[in-house]
């Protein structure tokens, strides 16, 4: 990072985290706020209770709730884990295992709570804390590099768009979803690339590794979005350092080779999970292909209700859904998406604006003459920008039916990076306005 980067990086940091914390801009109804970080949390928490009881890989170490038999979102049901684990009790009488992620968070804040001594009111204060701090640093370093390769605009406009997201200000400070752990390998890959050209080998370790521990924290949800994700810096610096195409190949073979090697790793790490807890490997199996049938690629007739109805909706309709989402909402908006608010802009509406600025960057690529580096840097940002696009159109579509239920989340996969380089470009046409419109200049 230069001078000024290092100089600014703790104030960031401030910044962030003061907009990521408690929702204190108002962006989101407080009711709704905390009502959504507790019913997802609910699995970490109850976990974490019965390992105070039975230890942090009994049941194979899967997230659950306990006194249940089947998966209970209720209120009361949901409580009943935070009693649990502030007022420990015990032993259970049965505890149901969420089977669909590793939920390996519920390890590691086990061993956080024991090794600090914490209690457990205060653990849950510091898990949450460490999810913004940790997102925090994660979108810190990643605007910093916008500003350093796009200009300080685009900077600027990425902050306001992190402080006024309702998608990102609801996931980073849930400790189930951990959502620093989705732009981990985006990340590294970011700054690995940036310091020049890795080898593949290198390349593959780094998706394998990272692919791999986001699985571990939040398994497969969005993972065709982060492994795209992941990629998009080597489309990025392939234009910018005018790679051969051969070199583009092998990089981007090694990163896919590196997230196949991760899911499959993944596939066989809940596999072990589930077996330690069923006794048969069997039922590992036998869940993945429900749990793919039923997001993806089933057969309605063989599911009944909201599944045969999610599987049946039109690809079209599903994305137009997520397009008319919310991007951006005002302070004291209080958005909630059982009540939305009026005072938002919509994905589309961000859509159309970067639409637009693409057409006259590429009219003014076509007539501008002589190629120099903005040139170079303008095709790149051009082309990395709408690549990224392909993260969140990924799993809204190969994922519809997950998608057309999942109405109350599956927005956070706009920030996947597409809308921060849509931002990106945003920023960086206005900043070099005087010469992508020459009339601007009198001529």
């Amino acid at each position: 990072m230069s001078h000024l980067q290092n100089r600014i990086f703790p104030a960031v940091i401030f910044i962030i985290i003061t907009a990521l914390l408690n929702n204190v801009l108002g962006i989101i109804d407080d009711a709704y706020w905390l009502g959504w970080k507790r019913n997802i949390e609910y699995l970490v928490v109850g976990r974490l209770a019965q390992s105070l009881q039975t230890g942090p890989f009994s049941y194979g170490g899967l997230l659950g709730i306990i006194n249940a038999d089947d998966f209970d979102l209720s209120l009361d049901a949901v409580d009943r884990q935070y009693v649990f684990y502030t007022t420990p009790q015990g032993p259970y009488e049965t505890y149901w295992t969420y089977k669909s992620v590793p939920g390996f968070q519920g390890v590691i804040f086990y061993y956080i709570k024991i090794v600090l001594g914490l209690e457990p009111s205060t653990s849950i204060q510091i898990f949450t804390w460490l999810m913004i701090s940790l997102m925090a640093i994660t979108l810190t370093i990643f605007v910093l590099w916008l500003m350093r390769e796009f200009g300080r605009l685009t900077f600027v406009l990425n902050l306001v768009y992190i402080s006024f997201s309702p998608w990102v200000l609801l996931f980073a400070p849930n400790f189930y979803w951990n959502l620093w752990v989705f732009y981990l390998a985006f990340l590294v890959m970011t700054v690995t690339f940036a310091k020049g050209y890795p080898s593949p080998w290198w390349v593959f370790g780094i998706m394998h590794g990272l692919v791999f521990v986001k699985i571990l924290f939040n398994g497969f949800e969005y993972i065709t979005t982060a492994i795209i994700m992941s990629s998009v810096p080597i489309v990025y610096y392939s234009l910018l350092d005018r790679w051969q195409l051969r070199n583009f190949v092998i990089q981007m073979g090694a990163a896919i080779s590196g997230a196949t090697a991760a899911i499959a790793s993944g596939l066989a790490t809940l596999t072990l999970q589930i077996t330690l807890n069923t006794g048969n490997y069997r039922d590992g199996l036998a869940h993945w292909v429900d749990a793919f049938g039923r997001r993806a690629t089933g057969n309605p007739d063989e599911y009944s209700g909201i599944y045969a109805e999610s599987l049946r909706a039109s690809t079209f309709s599903v994305v137009w859904e997520y397009l008319n989402g919310p991007a951006l909402v005002f302070v004291n908006a209080r958005f909630s998406p059982i009540i939305p608010s009026n005072n938002a802009i919509s994905y589309l509406s961000i859509l159309i604006l970067v639409m637009i600025i693409s057409t006259i960057l590429i009219y003014w690529l076509c007539v501008s003459g002589k190629r120099t580096e903005i040139h170079r840097k303008t095709i790149a940002l051009l082309v990395t920008t709408w690549y990224s696009l392909l993260a969140p159109l990924s799993w809204l579509i190969i994922f519809k039916a997950h998608s057309y239920i999942h109405t109350f989340m599956n927005y956070i996969v706009w920030q996947m990076p597409f809308m921060f380089f849509g931002i990106a470009l945003i920023g960086y046409f206005f900043s070099n306005l005087a010469t992508f419109l020459p009339s601007s200049r009198g001529e």
